[in-house]
């Protein structure tokens, strides 16, 4: 890996170190009598460690170097391998005598199997001397090699590298307060920290300490330039020094360069440090100072800081230091309270004007508008780093001509030396540890804007051994990485996600930065073309369905040691992920280096195992020989029903994740020899003899989440005393659940005995406890030592009378309870006369309590204001007895009621409400008269009888609402009000008997209204501005408004369905603004709008479907802008002739069905159209034959193609689809064949793109398969309703079964066969 600085390759070096010196190891060799071999290999490497740093920098120049360089990398590599199979065999060994010695049943057997002996198996002992032997003759050989070269290219580890401090080939020029050039994008930063600069501190200090973060090139320099030259900061500060402290980090030095800005007369060579600090602090005694510390990196030590700052405390009150660094441990250092101002990229505009000035000068951008677009893209790629931007711009400054432009944006300068963009960047790496460098370049597998969370990336690190402990380090090894995450994270290596919450990016060329570091090594299948053998990690971004031809590439790369599928978590708990067979079987049994066929025991170096939302049902018995597994993670494998028995073998397991694992009903028994164990996300407790609550006792080092599931089958309560979570501070997140079955067989006793010893440890944060069946709660529930608690749920616990007393958890911010079918009222024990009682709740639900009838609210005095002061979200559900709520809700946002038939509430008590939803309560809770509600914006009400008298009270405040939908409700005819809701933009209306208000029409500012279910509706708005209008099964509308069409200036979406009496349309132009008219089932329809047809027509995409009564389409040309025509199921519809379709020149999507001219002859006439999905049916059964088949391959364009029969007459193919089909496809669906039985003469195996086959309704459908074999891209097939080919493709049953087993997704009648 190319770096600078101290050798990346010292870390892999020093971990062969490691392993050589490892006594177990040590012990096997000697066994295996192959100890000469390591001890010499330890000495080569002890005289090639010495060289490292100087082969690191001489490769940059000496392309002979840099190739050692690689080999020796390679080396490493293969080194660590061998020695992990000797470790590997070694643990074996070990692990089967210790079985031998469980299972010996006298003293006298066991000393008949010497201990070297235990667990021989002489074919395989035999076969694994002969392939180490050979292992170990070749590494040796390689080994003096690399030995033998060292010394030809010169490399003697010279006093200039023993520091591990080599020179860099890019350095940083020293920075000065002038400014070269203008400021662009960094308005709103200056004026922050201007602001903070004329801002005295507060507390002791006399001056404060401005640190600005940022990556390297982010323009941390060109800001406190900017800054410095202000104008009110000239006059505000004096005197103002400027400082380039850079790799500085002596301190003498620096005091001396720093009174040397300040008074450069009281400089003197000779001057002890005592003395220049002594100048500087009657230099600056009594003045109001301002220094610049510009690149600052070096300081790393509170003492070195401490020596620094002492001269400044003599200045005047508000003096200020700003210091701009790439490190915020730096920041943090300087500053006590930790605030940092941290740069962000460029905007895209001011990121192009930066490049713009840099490459025209003095030019005239518009002079040049062929470069002004080109520029523009190449902007786009500098990121938002105005260094990029300002490189990139000045490399090309000298040349103005196109083609030179178009080379750079499509070339690799971003990564090239003469650029200095990567080089530049290197520069913060340069500084890492060896070991951070192997832990970033690791980052490589990333591509560009994917987000991680921490923990992943930990574990990620500590599989493959990037993570070293010092000797004398007793912390969790994940202690250890969370150190390393957090470096790099200081040093902008990683910054936070904008978009989620606990995850993290890289900056588009820091990760390009870990792109050029890595090399050859790490990789993403973006980077398939630089992909090599010697490739040890390979990411690629998981697919839906993944088919093998996508990782043939991989065949060859035996040495590969990460195969990752990203993302690693996926956000859609529901969405499964399909893999083809082919990939476990024939693949991953070739790379034996990675770190689930039946033989994943070859998989020996396997650490990390991820088979998070697949469709497995169970992991293979062979899983036990997986000695150095540390990671099994089987997150939503929603089919997995049992885990092997043997996976207890597997003592260095160290995460084991099955959350989600819905139908997993046991544990393995024994998993408390999981000793290791610090993630198990799921603990089941099983009837008679399975696991109980003891196996989780000798689990010590469990953390983050875990979920006891049976907490019914405890069978002897004393078990649960040793289970001791309060001894286990690092569970974060606890889940405790019983049977939702409360059948005779509970004993709340029991169970209030066992949540009672359940008792976690104080650092909690969340806790849900769900289908507890005692009666009461334990103490501890509530009690104020939880002060970390952040959510609690408390879920179908139906035998409890009263609620905990949960006022003290004082960091509180959601709470949620469910289920409790014996609480009648909420009183002051759950307050319990605490002063401002939930103050950081956020978030309250109460659903299903049917029995609760008051919520009392505790009398404070005053203090009652401020009774849930932070609350913004409440609902209540399902609580029909509950009459009251609090009125004294100051921040709530978000209320729903639903099923709450005697609760009433007072609105005007919550004057920030935005957000109301109102389901199925009595008509009583809406008749409060309402002063005043400016701030709601949405509401939504459902299931009420009579709600027109809402408008009375509502309708009037109401100016703020911009969603209102009404759902089933009786009465809507007296709407009154509706004129004053001058912002409601989106109105739903579904489900209303009566017929609607002529108010309708007033509401001109909707762009979105959709009426469902409405039998009396006679008519809605002619449009106005609305975009979006869309009316479904209102069976008495009988025409549309006949200015609907005129008057709209601005819709663009119309949907109708469902309309059994509408005749027709109005005869007029359609609006110029649609773009997509949809007309389904409309059963009375006998013409089309004319305006279709119309020239001043703008129609995108027209979608007839249901229409019984249409006989005709208007005459004319269809509009030249239609990219898609679905007319289906009008039975009564003429045949449209071909040339109407022939001006379609936009046409994208083609459906039809019983268009005879379209069925029984040629398709030449779309042969000129990009067509790209066709769908054909012949609903009538008026076509015998469908002759268009023999043209199908005209249609160069196409990617989806459904034929729909019948086709009576077709038998086979054969005649006229042989070889037809375009080869362009993605989708092939065949449906409702009646008489079809051959298919396999298609020309399937031409489709080289085709993903998707399916075959519906085709009951004589016998074969598909070309003796060729299908496409190898094939992802899905879909089979139904064809009983023949069914018998034949079912898993492991079908005679085609082996020929279609490598497609990841295979369903057969709605189930999967996978």
């Amino acid at each position: 890996m190319e770096v600078v600085g101290e050798s990346v390759l010292s870390a892999a070096v020093e971990v062969l170190f490691g392993k050589l010196a490892s006594p177990d190891l040590l012990k096997f060799a000697r066994q295996e009598e192959v100890i000469a071999e390591l001890e010499g290999w330890k000495r080569e490497l002890r005289m090639i460690y010495e060289v490292l740093d100087e082969a690191e920098e001489k490769q940059i120049t000496k392309p002979s170097v840099k190739e050692w360089v690689d080999d020796l990398g390679d080396l490493a590599y293969d080194m660590e391998d061998v020695l992990d199979e000797f470790a590997t065999e070694e643990l074996r060994c070990r692990l089967m005598a210790d079985r031998l010695h469980q299972v010996a049943t006298t003293s006298k057997v066991r000393s008949l199997i010497p201990t070297c002996f235990a667990g021989f198996n002489p074919v395989s002992e035999v076969k694994f001397n002969i392939e180490m032997g050979s292992k170990i003759m070749k590494i040796t050989w390689r080994l003096d090699n690399i030995s033998r070269r060292k010394a030809e290219l010169g490399l003697e580890g010279s006093e200039k590298f023993a520091s591990g401090a080599a020179a860099s080939t890019w350095q940083r020029p020293p920075s000065t307060s002038l400014i070269n050039e203008p400021v662009h994008g960094r308005n709103e930063d200056k004026k922050v920290i201007i602001e903070m600069l004329l801002k005295d501190e507060s507390g002791e200090s006399n001056f404060g300490v401005i640190p600005i973060v940022g990556i390297v090139g982010m323009g941390k320099t060109t800001l406190a330039q900017f800054i410095y030259k202000d104008d009110e900061i000239v006059k505000h500060f004096e005197p103002r020094a400027w400082m380039c402290v850079s790799d500085e980090s002596d301190v003498e030095n620096l005091t001396k360069k720093i009174l040397n800005a300040v008074s450069p007369d009281e400089i003197r060579d000779w001057d002890d440090f005592n003395q220049v600090q002594l100048k500087l602090s009657k230099s600056l005694a009594g003045k109001k100072f301002l220094l610049v510390l510009d690149d600052v990196w070096n300081i790393k030590s509170y003492e070195q800081w401490n020596q620094l700052r002492g001269p400044f405390k003599s200045g005047a009150r508000g003096s200020k230091i700003v210091v701009t660094t790439r490190d915020t441990n730096v920041a943090s250092l300087m500053r006590a309270d930790n605030y940092h101002h941290f740069l962000r990229p460029l905007s895209h505009d001011d990121c192009c004007s930066v490049f713009v000035e840099n490459a025209f000068e003095s030019k005239n951008v518009d002079e040049h508008p062929n470069l002004k677009s080109i520029g523009e893209k190449i902007a786009q790629k500098c990121s938002g780093l105005p260094l990029a931007a300002k490189m990139v711009g000045g490399l090309l400054r000298s040349n103005l001509q196109v083609e030179a432009w178009k080379r750079v944006l499509d070339s690799n300068i971003w990564n090239n030396s003469e650029c200095g963009i990567i080089p530049i960047l290197r520069l913060s790496y340069q500084h890492l540890s060896p070991h951070l460098k192997r832990c970033f370049a690791y980052c490589a597998l990333f591509p560009r804007d994917y987000e991680f969370e921490q923990k992943q990336l930990i574990l990620l690190w500590m599989a493959e051994g990037l993570i070293h402990q010092a000797k004398g380090d007793n912390r969790q090894i994940e202690d250890s990485g969370a150190d390393y995450f957090n470096e790099l994270l200081s040093r902008c290596f990683f910054q936070p996600s904008n978009n989620l919450e606990l995850r993290f990016v890289m900056h588009d060329l820091i990760n390009d930065l870990a792109q050029d570091v890595a090399r050859k090594i790490c990789f993403t299948f973006e980077n398939l073309d630089k992909i090599s053998k010697s490739t040890r990690h390979l990411s690629f971004i998981c697919s839906e369905y993944d088919v093998f031809k996508k990782f043939e590439v991989c065949e060859e790369m035996e040495q590969l040691r990460t195969f990752l599928a990203l993302p690693i978590n996926i956000d859609d708990e529901e969405k499964q992920c399909y893999l083809s067979t082919k990939v476990f079987h024939d693949l991953l049994p070739k790379l034996r280096h990675l770190r689930l066929p039946d033989s994943i025991d070859d998989l020996k170096h396997l650490r990390y195992l991820n088979l998070s939302h697949t469709a497995l049902k169970r992991l293979p018995e062979t899983i036990n020989s997986l000695y150095n597994l540390q990671l099994l993670i089987l997150c939503n494998c929603r089919k997995l029903m049992k885990l092997p028995v043997g996976i207890v073998n597997l003592i260095n397991l160290r995460h084991l994740d099955i959350s989600g694992s819905t139908l997993l009903e046991e544990m393995p028994p024994q998993i408390s020899k999981l000793i290791n164990l610090q993630t198990l996300s799921k603990f089941i407790l099983s009837k008679g003899n399975g696991s109980q609550t003891k196996e989780l006792k000798n689990l010590l080092n469990l953390q983050g989440e875990l979920a006891i599931l049976g907490l019914d089958n405890i069978v002897d309560t004393r078990d649960v005393r040793s289970v001791n979570l309060k001894e286990k501070p690092s569970i974060e997140e606890i889940k405790m659940e019983w049977s939702k079955d409360f059948g005779n067989s509970r004993n709340e006793s029991d169970e209030e005995e066992v949540l009672k010893l359940l008792e976690p440890h104080e650092s909690l944060k969340k806790l849900a406890i769900e289908f507890y069946g005692g009666t009461i709660f334990p103490r501890w529930i509530g009690d104020s030592s939880f002060s970390k608690m952040v959510f609690l749920r408390l879920t179908g616990c139906k035998k409890c009378r009263v609620l905990p007393p949960l006022r003290r958890l004082c960091l509180l911010k959601d709470l949620e309870i469910e289920g409790m079918n014996e609480i009648k009222s909420i009183d002051n024990v759950f307050y319990g006369g605490i002063v401002n009682p939930f103050r950081c709740l956020e978030c309250l639900a109460f659903k299903d309590i049917p029995e609760w009838t008051d919520w009392l609210i505790p009398k404070l005095g005053e203090e009652t204001k401020a009774l849930f002061p932070c609350l913004r979200e409440l609902l209540i559900i399902k609580c029909p007895k509950l009459s009251n709520l609090p009125d004294c809700l100051a921040c709530l946002v978000v209320l729903d009621v639903e099923e709450c038939q005697e609760l009433t509430i007072s609105i005007p008590r919550f004057p920030f409400l935005s957000e109301l939803a109102v389901n199925r309560c009595n008509e009583g809770m809406l008749k409060s008269k309402v002063v005043d509600v400016p701030s709601l914006t949405k509401l939504y009400i459902e299931k009420i009888s009579k709600p027109s008298c809402l408008w009375e009270g509502l309708a009037q405040p109401l100016t703020a609402l911009e969603d209102l939908g009404l759902y089933q409700c009786d009465e809507l005819a007296c709407l009154r009000g509706l004129e004053n809701l001058g912002s409601l933009r989106r109105l739903w209306i579904n489900g209303c008997d009566e017929k609607l208000s002529n108010a309708l029409h007033i509401l001109t500012s909707l762009t979105v209204l959709l009426i469902q279910n409405c039998p009396k509706l006679v008519s809605f708005p002619e449009t106005g501005l609305l975009r979006n209008l869309s009316v479904k099964n209102c069976k008495g509308l009988e025409t549309l408004p006949d200015g609907m069409m005129i008057n709209s200036r601005a819709l663009e979406f119309f949907e109708i369905r469902y309309f059994s009496s509408l005749i027709g349309f109005p005869r007029a132009e359609l609006p110029a603004t649609l773009k997509k008219l949809i007309i389904d089932y409309c059963e009375k329809l006998e013409s089309l709008p004319d305006g279709i047809m119309h020239h001043t027509c703008c129609l995108e995409a027209l979608q007839v479907r249901g229409c019984s009564s249409l006989k005709s389409i208007p005459r004319g040309d269809f509009p030249s802008t239609l990219e898609t025509l679905y007319i289906w199921d009008c039975n009564q519809l003429e045949s449209i002739p071909g040339k109407m379709l022939q001006n379609l020149t936009s046409r994208r999507t083609l459906a039809l069905c019983n268009c005879l001219d379209v069925m029984s002859s040629s398709l030449e006439v779309f042969s000129t159209l990009n067509l790209e999905i066709l769908g054909i049916a012949n609903g009538k059964n008026n076509v015998r034959r469908p002759l268009f088949a023999r043209d199908l391959h005209t249609l160069t364009s196409l990617e989806e193609i459904f034929i729909n029969g019948p086709f009576p007459d077709v038998i086979s193919f054969t005649d006229d689809w042989s070889q037809v089909l375009p080869t362009s496809l993605d989708v092939v669906c065949i449906n409702n064949f009646n008489n079809l039985k051959p298919i396999a003469s298609i020309g399937l195996q031409t489709l080289i793109s085709l993903k998707v086959l399916q075959f519906r309704d085709c009951p004589k459908l016998q074969s598909f398969v070309p003796k060729e074999g299908l496409p190898s891209t094939l992802e899905r097939l879909l089979i139904r309703g064809c009983p023949i080919l069914k018998k034949r493709c079912l898993k492991d049953k079908g005679k085609y079964w082996p020929k279609i087993a490598h497609i990841p997704y295979v369903q057969i009648d709605g189930i999967v066969q996978q």
